[in-house]
């Protein structure tokens, strides 16, 4: 057992909290990985997902896979990328490369990029698809993907 004893309690709030709503939180990177996995056309007509997280030496690809001719493909998702992500994903098509020998093409997929690191990009010979967040909530609508509210941590709480 933990005593705590304090000397001088200046304030103090006593609330019941409350989880009325259907509050959905929306829009990190794992909804657009999720989102590409369901629904690869969001990147590239006839994409076909391979894996998701697929281990290299360089760290792990977000989501790996072949184009309509069979190209394959590495896909960096960023909500906000910046330098260091065009040299990860460039590390990442290096991996592929030497492990098949082949071509490889890297696709950053984010909501918004800079000028200048599209810049930097398109140097690299890697290519850019932006994607709307809106667009990637409304997936949802087709995903269950179903967020817990206090009541499942909780069984004894009663939403009012």
């Amino acid at each position: 057992m933990v005593e705590i004893r304090f000397e001088d309690l200046e304030f103090l709030i006593v609330t019941q909290l409350v989880d009325s709503s259907d509050l959905k939180i929306r829009g990190h990177e794992i909804d657009i990985h999720e989102s590409i996995e369901e629904d690869p056309k969001i990147v590239e007509e006839e994409l076909k997902v391979v894996e998701r997280e697929r281990e290299t030496p360089a760290g792990f690809i977000d989501v790996f896979g072949r184009d309509s001719e069979g190209n394959y493909v590495v896909i960096e998702v960023k909500r906000n990328p910046d330098y260091n992500t065009v040299l990860q994903l460039q590390r990442y098509v290096d991996e592929i490369e030497d492990e098949f020998s082949l071509n490889v093409r890297g696709i950053l997929v984010a909501p918004k990029m800079t000028d200048k690191v599209l810049d930097y990009l398109e140097e690299r010979g890697l290519e850019f698809v932006g994607v709307e967040m809106e667009d990637v909530i409304a997936s949802y609508e087709t995903i269950d993907n179903s967020q817990k509210g206090l009541s499942d941590f909780n069984p004894d709480y009663e939403v009012d």
